[in-house]
């Protein structure tokens, strides 16, 4: 959450507003026992992504099958790297 606030009155600049420059929405559950989903969205500056969405089909633990939509992520390696 963002607020943005000015002390001067600058025409027209709002003075005043909550901004959400970004978000990421995740939902995850059950839709019966066996079958499970997972939804994943990412609000960026401007934009709106669908990173994951799909269904896992889990009636035995030792074989499962998901369907939909995976988005492979960066490796950690690269948010650890120092910019420096």
């Amino acid at each position: 959450l963002d607020l943005r606030a000015y002390a001067e009155q600058l025409d027209p600049v709002d003075q005043f507003g909550f901004t959400v420059p970004r978000m990421r929405l995740i939902s995850n559950g059950h839709l019966t026992e066996p079958i499970e989903y997972n939804v994943s969205i990412n609000k960026g500056l401007g934009s709106l992504d669908l990173l994951d969405a799909f269904f896992n089909f889990n009636y035995d633990p030792r074989f499962q099958v998901r369907i939909g939509r995976f988005r492979a992520p960066f490796t950690y390696d690269w948010y650890a790297l120092s910019n420096q």
